[in-house]
């Protein structure tokens, strides 16, 4: 088993993003997989990156969008390379208003975040088809993790003090969901070499999973 590395990286910050890329791609000439999970929940008020970007998209969205782009030519250097990207099954409520992207206007912190998956499932999806289109052998899927019981809800809800905990717990003791752990398995499944196909979970995806049907 190789050894890992843990490496400094803020997603919302696209200095960030290109200090750690030019980074990588330096130390590691082909890369075979780009998992992009991270992101942020926050239901408090409006908050903005260091690019001055809306925190949700920016976190969520933009940041991975550039990662991928800069590192797609190590990503070409490599045998069978795949981008994932994690989005959620909130995107489908959602909906992208060009007119105030950054949501300068009227905002909702829940509807900034299902915004934010909405465009990493565009951006999964269109990925895909471009690459495909330029006869690339790299793949891009997604995958929707479920409901999971994890400490990001709690510290979604801090801003709102003792009734934010207590509205949380609740949440997170109620929740028909499965444990953290588990949340992870959708994205592992996607890393596997033996696994060709993209997951479409209502209808997000290109191609359907054989196993859901």
């Amino acid at each position: 088993m190789s050894d890992g590395e843990v490496r400094e990286l803020d997603l919302a910050s696209l200095a960030s993003v290109r200090t750690f890329a030019a980074k990588l791609a330096g130390d590691h000439p082909a890369i075979d997989l780009l998992v992009n999970n991270a992101g942020v929940v926050l239901l408090g008020p409006r908050r903005t990156s260091a690019d001055g970007f809306e925190l949700h998209l920016a976190t969520n969205m933009l940041g991975h969008f550039v990662l991928t782009g800069l590192l797609l030519g190590n990503l070409a250097a490599a045998r069978e390379a795949r981008v994932v990207s994690l989005s959620s099954i909130t995107h489908r409520n959602a909906h992208l208003d060009f007119n105030d992207l950054m949501f300068e206007h009227d905002y909702r912190a829940t509807t900034a975040y299902g915004r934010s998956k909405l465009a990493t499932t565009i951006f999964g999806i269109e990925l895909d088809r471009r690459l495909r289109a330029a006869g690339t052998p790299i793949v891009s899927a997604l995958a929707h993790p479920g409901l999971t019981r994890t400490n990001l809800t709690p510290r979604a809800w801090e801003h709102r003090g003792r009734f934010g905990r207590l509205s949380s717990g609740i949440r997170k003791s109620t929740a028909r969901g499965h444990h953290g752990g588990d949340g992870s398995n959708p994205g592992f499944r996607l890393i596997g070499k033996d696994e060709r196909q993209n997951i479409d979970w209502k209808g997000a995806g290109r191609r359907a999973d054989p196993d859901r049907g």
